[in-house]
């Protein structure tokens, strides 16, 4: 039976250049030396776990690497490692590797015919979740520690189960609209149809109906207003939820829609309201201002941040134009305003605060008790304020 060994050449066959003379290489390269008993320019993994555990090679490690190296070993008990590969390793140089030698302990090997320079990219898993780090966190150190703990059988579920729900009731109100109006044409969806009638959507005459203050988030005012907000959901929520986990960014996304209708019922209190955009809003603007707070440390460049700020402006002016055209369409675009502020509060609050038990931080009770009396306010607001005719 065969089993996948690392990388087997003889050290003296190797072009020089490919040996690099950094202090660090030359620190490690006398206990290379004292395992390769044979001067085969290669060593057991047996030696290499030796030198990892009990030489403090695996101190000079990342995490995620050193992690990868033990299932690696465990992987290929039997194989050999080249002089090459360990330095490779020590030079963090991820994407030149040998070909694989095949072999079993004992056997013998021909290393000139196995001796292939080639370029192996990372599985894609690998590379999303690198992706996602670096547009998500600020620094290395938050990186490392997200890709060498990230666990994939808790994906992010919360705002995809969001999407997806929204885009099916979207769905089913459109079936419906044509089925009741033949004339629909559709134009009339890049705009609507904004279902006022419906038991979901935020009615400003029906508020004693308290479960109107979250479900209006299933309801959109046209394929524009549901496109932006599924983007945000999927593209910056589902990479957040990823990063900083369900509860705190279901948690956040869920606090901002409440803010939503809330802030609504009191600062325009004769509009409808539907849309996830108070939570879209509170996830991209925590994300830009986490950006803009460290963007010397930050991955993403200058026009793509440009490119978000722009797209968010113009939805934004089509909110606050459809409010006040008298359209058909017309709804609130507060809820906009209070997710962006508890984007800019509490979003920003967890977002750079990875890593942290938010529970120990003085600030998380401050947000917390405001939250609830800006709660308690809006409540009596809505029992005791009576309107002059």
């Amino acid at each position: 039976m065969y089993l996948l060994a690392s990388i087997i050449a003889k050290i003296h066959t190797l072009p020089n250049a490919l040996y690099p003379n950094s202090p660090q290489i030359q620190k490690w390269k006398p206990y290379f030396e004292k395992f390769d008993v044979d001067g085969k320019g290669n060593i057991s993994m047996e030696a290499f776990q030796v030198i990892l555990y009990k030489h403090g090679l695996k101190d000079e490690l990342d995490p995620h690497k050193l992690e990868v190296l033990e299932a690696t070993i465990e992987d290929n008990t039997g194989g050999r490692l080249s002089y090459q590969e360990f330095v490779n390793i020590m030079s963090d140089k991820r994407t030149l590797s040998f070909s694989i030698a095949v072999r079993t302990r004992g056997e013998n090997y021909d290393t000139e015919s196995t001796l292939q320079l080639t370029e192996v990219k990372p599985p894609y898993r690998e590379r999303l979740l690198k992706l996602v780090a670096d547009e998500v966190l600020t620094n290395d150190e938050d990186r490392r520690s997200f890709l060498g703990n990230f666990v994939w059988c808790l994906p992010p579920l919360v705002m995809l189960s969001i999407s997806c729900i929204e885009l099916g009731f979207y769905i089913g109100i459109g079936v419906n609209m044509t089925r009741t109006d033949v004339n629909t044409t559709l134009a009339d969806f890049w705009t609507g149809p904004v279902p006022k009638s419906s038991w979901m959507i935020f009615d400003p005459e029906k508020k004693i109906q308290f479960w109107r203050f979250a479900t209006y988030i299933f309801v959109h005012g046209g394929i524009e207003h549901l496109l932006f907000n599924l983007a945000v959901q999927v593209l910056l929520g589902v990479a957040m939820e990823m990063v900083h986990g369900s509860r705190r960014i279901g948690g956040l996304y869920l606090s901002a829609i409440a803010a939503g209708s809330m802030g609504s019922s009191v600062l325009d209190r004769t509009s409808f309201l539907c849309g996830a955009s108070a939570g879209s809003y509170a996830l991209l603007s925590a994300h830009l201002a986490n950006v803009l707070l460290n963007f010397s440390e930050m991955k993403i460049g200058a026009l793509r941040v440009g490119v978000i700020l722009a797209l968010v402006s113009i939805d934004f002016g089509l909110a606050v134009y459809r409010r006040c055209s008298g359209l058909k369409t017309a709804t609130s675009f507060v809820a906009h305003l209070m997710g962006i502020a508890v984007g800019l509060t509490v979003g920003l609050f967890v977002i750079r605060n990875y890593n942290q038990r938010l529970h120990e931080r003085l600030m998380l009770w401050v947000f917390t008790v405001l939250y609830i009396a800006f709660v308690m306010f809006v409540i009596f607001w809505n029992i005791f304020y009576k309107p002059a005719v």
